[in-house]
């Protein structure tokens, strides 16, 4: 998908095509791991405003198919909550197939879409269900986004906490 001399945003426009086309394919099909892992990268794609304007305004055919696709209307505010439509979907269907890691991966980034949204508190009730992770790198994406909702609360000593043991997963 990288071709050197093209730039960030020509990079995610062909990202945004190649995941749209992935879960169209992969719903077509029935594949629900790949609908949900294409989700779940679509979520993360969509997550930041100014880029997701930008993929809007450069393929409005595209995003106005996707939000179809999922279920939302053509509209800007439907726009705004396509990662969060795209990555609960994801974990429902990872779930259903089985793969526990990856419903784990998007509970996390729901959690954080929760958190990018100010939402501190949904995005704690979704972590403080993932209590039983044993991956170390999914240990420290809890630990990160549990940092940011308490530091969002206004709790320095539990984000302080939560930071501590995410550096400290890090460096072992």
């Amino acid at each position: 998908l990288d071709v050197e001399g093209d730039t960030r945003e020509e990079r995610r426009l062909r990202r945004f095509a190649y995941l749209t086309s992935c879960l169209r394919t992969s719903r077509a099909g029935g594949y629900t791991y790949y609908e949900g892992m294409a989700s779940v990268a679509l979520s993360e794609l969509l997550t930041d405003s100014a880029r997701l304007a930008h993929i809007a305004h450069q393929r409005p055919r595209s995003m106005a198919q996707l939000l179809t696709d999922v279920g939302l209307p053509d509209t800007p505010l439907a726009s705004s909550v396509a990662s969060m439509t795209l990555v609960v979907d994801a974990q429902q269907l990872l779930a259903t197939y089985g793969d526990r890691y990856g419903a784990m991966n998007a509970a996390i980034q729901q959690a954080s879409l929760h958190n990018h949204a100010g939402r501190f508190e949904a995005s704690l009730a979704i972590l403080d269900t993932l209590t039983t992770i044993l991956i170390p790198d999914a240990q420290a994406r809890r630990h990160e986004e549990m940092s940011v909702a308490y530091a969002g609360l206004g709790d320095k000593s539990s984000s302080d906490h939560h930071r501590n043991l995410y550096l400290d997963i890090l460096e072992s």
